[in-house]
């Protein structure tokens, strides 16, 4: 396993001293603060899909909605997220959606936060769903400028809870080195936890391709049968309603003698 040596440390905080962040972008924030999050999870098998990734679990959910609902399934695209974390081997696996905002968007935090927790509610889903129901918790982190949190999704008695774990900063002086020191060892935390779903999800999707093929052999005792038609379903996931634009067409006024 790598170590995030002093040198590491020193390239990260002398990239963003000085910077004045106030009117940048939302990718500026992102790649500022990607760098550090490379060095710390390199050495895991985790793909970092960044750019305005879309989620296919939310893509997923929004058409079981529109199905159930009687809407159009073709409007659904799925979220665009800027740092999906998730598992390509070989079947693509999502493990987290992760948000930057810039500062303008400071008064739009609470409804960008509230979309971000429902991405990561269907992701939590589809982990639970897969590992017959042992994955039952995930961590993501969503930030507004310099300033983030890191927090924990549970799913417990047909609930979504979310709590804080830590703050987390990107540094721009040193002042602020005491956080930023906070937020490495939240970070690490973070590792260590995708490094255990990581693994339990390959397992798991492991389980599920042996069964698969032997169930295709083998037909299953009933018992089985049933038990898999009775497993419950996790809870409707909804998303912001689209708008519907109207087209305004004037009317032709008529001859009376018509």
């Amino acid at each position: 396993m790598r170590c995030f040596t002093t040198t590491n440390l020193f390239f990260f905080r002398t990239d963003t001293f000085g910077d004045k962040l106030d009117e940048a972008s939302e990718l500026t924030f992102y790649w500022k603060f990607a760098k550090l999050l490379h060095i710390i999870l390199k050495d895991l098998d985790i793909n970092m899909a960044d750019g305005e990734t879309i989620s296919s679990a939310t893509k997923l959910a929004m058409e079981h909605n529109e199905t159930l609902y009687g809407c159009d399934a073709t409007t659904s695209f799925g979220r665009k997220i800027h740092l999906l974390l998730k598992i390509d081997d070989p079947t693509t696996i999502e493990l987290s959606s992760n948000e930057w905002k810039n500062k303008k968007t400071i008064r739009m935090a609470l409804k960008q936060q509230s979309k971000n927790l429902r991405t990561n509610c269907t992701i939590l889903n589809k982990l639970h769903v897969i590992s017959d129901s042992k994955i039952t918790k995930l961590m993501a982190m969503d930030f507004v400028g310099t300033t983030g949190y890191l927090y924990q999704l549970e799913f417990k008695n047909n609930v979504y809870i979310p709590s804080l774990l830590s703050s987390l900063i990107l540094p721009t002086n040193i002042n602020q080195m005491d956080q930023f020191k906070d937020t490495i060892k939240a970070l690490f935390m973070l590792k260590n936890f995708l490094a255990d779903m990581t693994s339990d999800v390959k397992r798991d999707l492991g389980k599920q391709q042996f069964k698969g093929e032997y169930n295709a052999m083998v037909r299953p005792p009933l018992s089985e049968q049933n038990n898999n038609k009775n497993t419950s379903s996790s809870p409707t996931i909804f998303f912001t309603p689209k708008n519907c634009r109207i087209k305004e067409v004037p009317l032709v006024s008529l001859d009376e003698d018509d």
